[in-house]
């Protein structure tokens, strides 16, 4: 209600809404998505957006993404077969073949959209989800390696605490701590 008051009391607001940056879309989809607004009404605004989106600052980003071959594209597509296969982990024979790039080019590509390497980006994904995992999990710290997709406790453990600057025991403890 206080969203909409606000709205309303600001008269502009419909007018910065005409060049929308991604912000602005995901307020205002978050706002339209706590009214409880039929879902068609909701498609329909989504679907006026879309062209905005495009032709707005995030344009070429947008468009980049949505062009089915395009470099973008296919590191999209990587990192998701990544976080799909986090736990069994990926090869990166296996990431070539997904992103349909030279070794070399998914290198370079991968490391220019995320400024790490494939399989530094595999490591940092399962590091951050074991800290997730030993922050609101009560399985040991050898089952989490083993969860998310290490084969040896002893070298999750060296990379936690090279990733956080604790050990993953450590880290547990001091949320404990923090708890009580």
């Amino acid at each position: 209600m206080k969203a909409r008051k606000k709205l309303l009391r600001n008269r502009s607001a419909p007018f910065q809404l005409m060049t929308p940056s991604c912000k602005h879309y995901a307020g205002y989809w978050t706002w339209l998505r706590s009214r409880r607004v039929h879902s068609s009404w909701v498609t329909s605004i989504r679907m006026s957006f879309m062209p905005l989106l495009l032709l707005g600052e995030a344009g070429g980003d947008l468009r980049r993404l949505l062009t089915e071959n395009s470099r973008a594209n296919r590191v999209a597509r990587t990192i998701a077969h990544i976080r799909a296969n986090l736990e069994q982990g990926s090869t990166i024979q296996e990431l070539i073949a997904v992103s349909g790039m030279s070794k070399s080019t998914l290198h370079e590509t991968f490391k220019t959209a995320t400024g790490q390497s494939p399989l530094q980006f595999q490591k940092d994904l399962r590091l951050l989800e074991a800290r997730s995992l030993l922050a609101t999990g009560k399985e040991q710290v050898s089952q989490i390696a083993f969860a998310v997709g290490y084969s040896s406790p002893t070298q999750f453990a060296r990379d936690y605490k090279r990733a956080f600057g604790r050990t993953p025991k450590q880290d547990r403890r001091s949320e404990i701590e923090e708890l009580i």
